[in-house]
C-alpha cells in the first residue's frame, strides 16, 4: 500500500514538473522562464500588451523599471515592433496576471548599439515582466492550453492539499 502512494506520490510530481516547463531556450538563444502562468486566453502578435517590467543587465545592475514612483506600466503593440525583438517573442504566448523571466541575448535587445550610458553595445539584457492585460482582435480560446493550465492547478491544489507526514 505505501509503495503505491509513493508511486502515485512519485506520478503527481513529474506530471507537475512537466506542467511547470518553467524554462524555454528558444533557437534564437532567448530563454524565457515562467514564474507564474495566468489565466485566460494567450497573449498573441499584435494583442496590445500592457506590462510592468523590470530591466537589468546580466551582472545584476538594475537599468529601468516600470515600477519606479511615478511610472506607469508600458503598453504596446506584441509583435509589431515597438519594442525590442526578445520582447515581441518572449511575450507572446502569456496570460493575463503571468509574470515571465526573459534573458535576451544581445541580437534581440539592442545589438551592437548601447543604449545611454547604461546599457553597453552587445549586452544581453534580464527582465521580469508581469502581463497585466491585452486586447485582440481575436476570440478563439486555446482550449487544449486551457484545460492542461486547468488540470496542473487541480493536481497542485491536491498535491498541496496531502499532508505528506501521514505517508512517512
Amino acid at each position: 500500500m505505501i509503495k503505491r502512494i509513493v508511486r502515485i506520490l512519485i506520478l503527481i510530481n513529474l506530471i507537475l514538473i512537466g506542467c511547470n516547463n518553467k524554462e524555454i531556450i528558444m533557437e534564437n538563444g532567448l530563454i524565457i522562464e515562467d514564474k507564474l502562468i495566468g489565466e485566460g486566453v494567450v497573449a498573441e502578435k499584435y494583442s496590445i500588451a500592457t506590462v510592468h517590467y523590470t530591466g537589468r543587465l546580466e551582472k545584476g545592475k538594475q537599468f529601468d523599471s516600470s515600477k519606479q514612483i511615478g511610472r506607469e506600466p508600458l503598453r504596446f503593440t506584441l509583435g509589431a515592433g515597438q519594442v525590442i525583438k526578445g520582447w515581441d517573442q518572449g511575450i507572446m504566448g502569456m496570460r493575463v496576471g503571468g509574470k515571465r523571466k526573459l534573458i535576451v541575448p544581445a541580437h534581440l535587445a539592442y545589438g551592437e548599439r548601447k543604449m545611454g550610458k547604461i546599457i553597453p553595445a552587445n549586452s544581453n539584457l534580464i527582465f521580469e515582466i508581469e502581463l497585466f492585460d491585452f486586447l485582440t482582435n481575436s476570440i478563439i480560446l486555446n482550449y487544449k492550453d486551457f484545460f492542461i493550465l486547468k488540470i496542473c492547478n487541480i493536481l497542485h491544489k491536491i498535491v498541496d492539499s496531502i499532508d505528506s507526514s501521514v505517508y512517512l
